[in-house]
């Protein structure tokens, strides 16, 4: 999995397995940093990112413990990328 992980800047976790996550990034030489949800992850991601990057919602497991559903999820995401540009 690593070789997959080259391109990557930083990696914002959340949930039940960031702590794994954030483990195998700092084995491949990534910067990691740790939210809550995924609306505070969506904002870190943003607030890291510079014109040209991509942030990517990819999640490693379902968020039951947070959220109904992933699109519950993704919308939460949505709306958190949008407050986030409209505060630009």
């Amino acid at each position: 999995m690593l070789p997959s992980l080259t391109h990557v800047k930083v990696l914002v976790t959340y949930g039940e397995t960031k702590e794994k996550l954030s483990s195998l990034a700092k084995k491949a030489g990534i910067k990691t940093v740790q939210a809550e949800r995924v609306d505070d992850a969506a904002k870190m991601a943003l607030s890291e990112s510079q014109s040209g990057d991509v942030v990517l919602l990819s999640p490693a497991c379902a968020s039951w413990d947070q959220y109904r559903s992933f699109e519950e999820r993704g919308d939460v995401f949505l709306t958190s990328v949008d407050e986030f540009l409209q505060s630009k």
